[in-house]
């Protein structure tokens, strides 16, 4: 049993690791896109499938957590690290059963720091994988980096949003919900003007982080897309 554990959850070259990682993924955006959409007081209706999701997605994490505390050879280590730490803050609100407290409602969305990390470990597992492959298979991997980008983009956006929800959510009608914080968030990084004079001290923080954010992520992207295109004008078929 361990071996093929070893080989789902922790060797990145093997087959079922990709395979593993794309299916945890997908429960990863499911439960968040729950979360979220339960925040939104139109869809009460609706509570009893979000609580289904919930405990679906709590289910599998569990395993999961359990299955690779059980592979790993440091366990100890694996406990202490920021994914060890960021797989049990995932799950322990729902256990408690305080899943409906906001705070601790919002911290299931940390689930995406999870993802944005399956995600870098499957790219640079591709990248390994055709890294000696015919170039058509070369142009294929550099386009990863931009899929990364994408990702990590919306889950800074979903993060930023969950955030101003949790403490600015009940006196400000911008962030009633997730949602309607995430279209916010949204026309601050594409550049919108921001009024500070109706918010708290630590929404305000958070929206200098998220302007802040804003520019590294426009300066990665214009990084991305210069190497992208040096590369095809000069035709360079390496792959960093």
């Amino acid at each position: 049993m361990k071996p093929f554990l070893e080989k789902a959850l922790i060797r990145n070259s093997s087959k079922t690791y990709l395979r593993t990682n794309e299916f945890l993924g997908i429960v990863t955006i499911i439960s968040v896109l729950s979360i979220a959409l339960e925040t939104v007081s139109s869809l009460t209706e609706y509570q009893t499938l979000f609580t289904i999701i919930e405990y679906v997605a709590v289910a599998i994490f569990t395993i999961e957590f359990i299955a690779r505390l059980y592979a790993k050879d440091e366990k100890k280590e694996y406990l202490l690290s920021f994914y060890g730490i960021l797989d049990i803050v995932s799950i322990v609100p729902t256990y408690f059963g305080v899943a409906n407290l906001t705070f601790l409602k919002t911290a299931r969305i940390s689930r995406l720091l999870k993802f944005l990390k399956l995600s870098r470990v499957a790219k640079l597992s591709r990248i390994s994988k055709y890294a000696n492959k015919n170039s058509k298979k070369v142009q294929e991997v550099r386009v990863i980096s931009m899929e990364i980008y994408l990702i990590a983009l919306a889950i800074a956006v979903m993060i930023f949003a969950s955030l101003l929800y949790l403490f600015e959510g009940e006196r400000n009608v911008l962030f009633a919900d997730i949602p309607s914080a995430v279209l916010w968030v949204t026309t601050v990084l594409l550049g919108s003007g921001v009024n500070h004079a109706d918010f708290s001290t630590i929404t305000k923080l958070l929206v200098v982080g998220l302007q802040f954010t804003s520019l590294l992520l426009f300066g990665l992207l214009i990084a991305i897309v210069g190497n992208m295109v040096e590369r095809r004008l000069l035709g360079s078929s390496s792959v960093d």
